[in-house]
């Protein structure tokens, strides 16, 4: 981390590693010259290598400023800047698996796992969404995912069912090995803050209301909703039966509640402080 200080001019601390409006700011700042334009991806390279195994707090940082390495101005240099001082001056924080998070063989083990999902802004939407969640023995933090979702989403409700279903995915890998050890005493459970998936999942027969998408459709005047709208509820009959496989439960939590959030939103870390082996709040 120091390495990558010293080649950024000195300035202040932030509070957040990027302003929480950072997505909603126009951006009319000059353009960078083609060799700063290539300091930059050298400095969001290195950046993006510490943050992607060892700093979850810095990884939606990340994500967004590498989508603005195709037009990139001089707002976008400054708060990179601001990134790596953000990330020096919280260089104490590291993971690690707590002895007293790992229970013994003959007591439970409950692992928790938090998703959520973000479409955009009004004035940045991607028909691709924001895909972020963690999986966690209380707080002692497992794995983490931050990325942008290949496939296409018009809905909240679908691009939350797609984290949802990368997170139970990952889990059916995981799971298995926890049971070798600890057999019937694992606990598994999906915290989510969408209750329409939540009620997907839980009914007899999924009905979704997908009122992005009708609309979507009917501007291109393609008769395509009612396929559409068939994959959405087959998408969560998958789910269910992958939940009901490996026997993790599926909990709704309010949004201020939701420890992925900052994998998804330009926010303080404060969820994920916990897991790091030094919780000091930022000044």
């Amino acid at each position: 981390m120091q390495s990558l200080l010293q080649t950024v001019p000195p300035g202040p601390i932030p509070n957040t590693p990027l302003p929480p409006d950072s997505r909603d700011r126009p951006d009319d700042s000059p353009a960078l010259p083609a060799s700063q334009a290539r300091s930059f991806r050298s400095l969001l390279g290195g950046l993006a290598w510490v943050a992607q195994d060892t700093r979850p707090d810095l990884v939606e940082a990340c994500n967004e400023l590498s989508r603005s390495v195709a037009c990139l101005t001089e707002r976008s240099l400054s708060y990179l800047h601001g990134a790596v001082h953000y990330a020096a001056a919280t260089k104490h924080r590291t993971l690690y698996i707590r002895r007293d998070d790992t229970p013994k063989r003959s007591e439970p083990l409950d692992v928790t796992g938090w998703g959520d999902a973000a479409l955009g802004t009004a004035g940045c939407a991607h028909p691709h969404p924001h895909t972020g969640w963690l999986i966690a023995i209380r707080n002692s933090l497992i794995h983490w995912r931050s990325f942008r979702q290949p496939r296409i989403a018009r809905s909240s409700a679908r691009a939350e069912l797609y984290a949802l279903h990368d997170l139970v995915d990952f889990m059916e890998f995981v799971l298995p090995c926890l049971w070798v050890v600890w057999g019937e005493e694992v606990s598994d459970t999906v915290h989510t803050d969408a209750q329409d998936v939540l009620h997907l999942v839980a009914a007899d027969h999924p009905h979704p209301r997908e009122w992005s998408v009708t609309k979507v459709i009917e501007s291109l005047q393609e008769k395509l909703l009612e396929r559409s709208l068939s994959t959405l509820v087959i998408q969560s009959l998958a789910l269910r039966d992958a939940l009901d496989v490996c026997c993790i439960c599926l909990y709704h939590i309010s949004t201020d509640l939701n420890r992925a959030d900052p994998l998804t939103k330009n926010m303080a870390p404060t969820f994920l402080l916990p897991f790091f082996s030094q919780h000091i709040p930022d000044e």
